[in-house]
C-alpha cells in the first residue's frame, strides 16, 4: 500500500516511544548519503544493553555491527567505554532498498533479520540522535526572567522506550 503515494523515503518507527525527533534531518542526510537506509542510534549505558539492539559505526557512520539485545555486548559509543549505541527503533529506508530487504531476507523482524542483512551489504547507516538531533526553540532564562531562543533546547535528545518502563 505505501508504494501507491511513490515515496523516496519511507521512515519506520515503533508506536512505544516517547521521543523529540526532527526525522527531517535524519532523512535528508540519508537523501544525501550512498547508503540505502539509516538507523537512529541512541547512546545508552550497558545497562539496557539486554533490552536494546547495539551497534557500532566506523568513523564515517557506516554501521559495521549489530546485534539484537544482548546483555554482554562489546559493541561500545566511540570514546565511551561505559555506552553503547542502541538502537530506538526508529529507520529510514530509501525505497529501493526497503523493496530489496523485504524481498531477500528471511524474516521481517528488523532486529533479528533486517538490520543484520542491511549491515552485511554494506547499505546501513547510522544516526547518532544524542550528536545530531539539535531542535531549536525558546527556553526560559531564570536570570533574566525571560524566554530566550536556543538553537538546540535541552531536551533535544529525550528518548524514552515506553515499552522499558518499569
Amino acid at each position: 500500500k505505501i508504494l501507491k503515494f511513490n515515496p523516496d523515503v519511507v521512515v519506520i518507527a515503533s508506536g512505544d516511544q516517547l521521543v523529540k525527533f526532527d526525522f527531517q534531518k535524519m532523512v535528508s542526510e540519508l537523501i544525501e548519503s550512498s547508503y540505502g537506509a539509516s538507523i537512529a542510534l541512541y547512546h545508552a549505558p550497558l545497562t539496557k544493553a539486554i533490552d536494546l539492539g547495539a551497534a557500532s559505526t566506523d568513523l564515517e557512520g557506516k554501521v559495521t555491527a549489530f546485534e539484537e539485545k544482548n546483555p554482554n555486548t562489546l559493541l561500545r559509543v566511540s570514546g565511551h567505554n561505559d555506552k553503547f549505541y542502541a538502537s530506538m527503533g526508529i529507520y529510514a529506508f530509501k525505497i529501493d532498498t526497503l523493496k530489496e530487504s523485504l524481498a531477500k531476507v528471511n524474516g521481517n523482524d528488523f532486529g533479528k533479520h533486517i538490520m543484520p542483512w542491511l549491515v552485511n551489504k554494506g547499505l546501513l547507516v547510522g544516526y547518532d540522535f544524542n550528536e545530531k538531533n539539535k531542535i531549536p526553540g525558546f527556553i526560559y532564562n531564570s536570570e533574566k526572567k525571560e524566554e530566550e531562543w536556543v538553537a538546540a533546547t535541552p531536551d533535544s535528545d529525550y528518548w524514552r522506550d515506553v515499552g522499558l518502563i518499569k
